[in-house]
């Protein structure tokens, strides 16, 4: 009797033009209400719709009758008129964070994959930090391992640059957003942290926002208390900059010189390192941290440039000696002893003849730190002499 009543009130919703009548919604909810149990009404993939559609949904949560249910699935969150709801206490929300795994949660759902291989909890671990707890990623990879000899090399590789990964982005993710959009995406992944300022300087006169993509739950999190600061997924981000690179790797060189430029003006001086180092712009990357790194330490800002400093090669430190030997204070300054000895040493070994007298003396004042933070003092000793 229930299912013979929602048929004859589905049909009436619908007039000849395909279109809702405007007292058909009055008359569903008078049907729903003489039912005997709640009804659920299931919309999924409401940003697809039209806007009329939503207005119809905006009406019946406004009127939220008792015996009516509403369960609605969106990847942008809409203006659906919930806040009254969300007062009252009658609205459940799940988003993105609730739907993010834990590591049992990861193990568990590997473990009901078909022919999945078994993992260690070590191996899980690293699934889980590799995805962020993203459902479908992990699904991915899991998909990707079948059959691997080595799952543990495999999970230490994986990136969004993975076969299966990178299609399921490109065609589920980036493929379906609006130009700008994917303009937008595109101009700003060349930097690990974004906030207003910086994607403003990145995509030139974009008229995309943080909050906007942030809404339509393009894989982007805040990453600081305030929520000022935003970081697209790994795998994700990933992803984007394998994309550009080799779409347009003059446009992202240039993406590289605007970050670099945005954190010089920040006085992020490790940040400046970093992006002119990626655009491929080294001799000025080691002038600019050359005489920075004691400045910096004292201002109470902590260096990071120890990932891009161990890709320096023997032509990057002849290119200007003097300021690479301030990159020996700088890992020595971020308590990396071990690291800034062995860059001691390389550059000793290329261009030891190309050091100023005065570079030479820091070099040495170095060595002295290098051989106090290993706790040889014989060491600091001989160098000083």
């Amino acid at each position: 009797r229930a299912n013979d009543i929602l048929r004859a009130a589905g049909l009436d919703l619908l007039t000849l033009d395909g279109r809702v009548a405007p007292d058909a919604l009055e008359s569903l909810l008078v049907d729903i209400e003489r039912l005997p149990q709640p009804v659920t009404v299931i919309v999924d993939d409401l940003h697809l719709a039209a806007g009329e559609s939503t207005e119809h949904l905006r009406w019946l949560i406004g009127r939220g009758t008792p015996g009516l249910r509403l369960v609605i699935g969106s990847r942008h969150e809409l203006d659906l008129g919930i806040d009254r709801r969300r007062v009252a206490g009658t609205l459940v929300e799940i988003g993105e964070r609730d739907l993010r795994f834990d590591e049992a949660e990861t193990a568990a759902l590997v473990g009901l994959l078909p022919s999945a291989p078994p993992l260690s909890h070590d191996d899980v671990a690293l699934l889980h930090r590799r995805t962020e707890g993203w459902a479908a990623g992990i699904l991915l990879a899991a998909t990707a391992l079948r059959g691997h000899p080595e799952p543990r090399a495999f999970l230490q590789l994986l990136n969004g640059t993975n076969q299966v990964i990178a299609g399921y982005l490109s065609s589920e993710v980036v493929d379906a957003q609006p130009d700008q959009v994917r303009d937008f995406l595109r101009d700003t992944c060349v930097v690990d942290d974004l906030n207003a300022g910086l994607a403003a300087a990145l995509a030139v006169g974009s008229p995309v926002r943080l909050a906007e993509l942030e809404q339509r739950h393009l894989l982007l999190q805040r990453s600081d208390p305030e929520g000022t600061t935003y970081r697209y997924h790994h795998l994700f981000a990933e992803l984007l900059r394998a994309r550009l690179l080799a779409d347009d790797p003059e446009h992202e060189a240039v993406l590289q010189r605007r970050a670099a430029r945005w954190y010089e003006r920040q006085g992020d001086l490790s940040g400046c390192f970093r992006h002119l180092w990626r655009a491929g712009d080294r001799s000025e990357a080691l002038a600019i941290i050359g005489t920075s790194a004691l400045d910096e330490y004292l201002a109470g800002r902590r260096h990071t440039v120890h990932a891009i400093i161990g890709t320096l090669g023997p032509a990057d430190l002849r290119a200007d000696p003097d300021a690479a030997v301030s990159l020996v204070a700088a890992l020595v300054l971020e308590g990396r002893i071990e690291e800034a000895s062995h860059l001691a040493d390389r550059l000793e070994q290329v261009a030891g003849p190309l050091l100023s007298p005065a570079a030479r003396l820091r070099l040495l004042g170095g060595r002295c730190f290098e051989s106090l933070g290993l706790g040889d003092v014989d060491r600091c000793l001989e160098a000083g002499a």
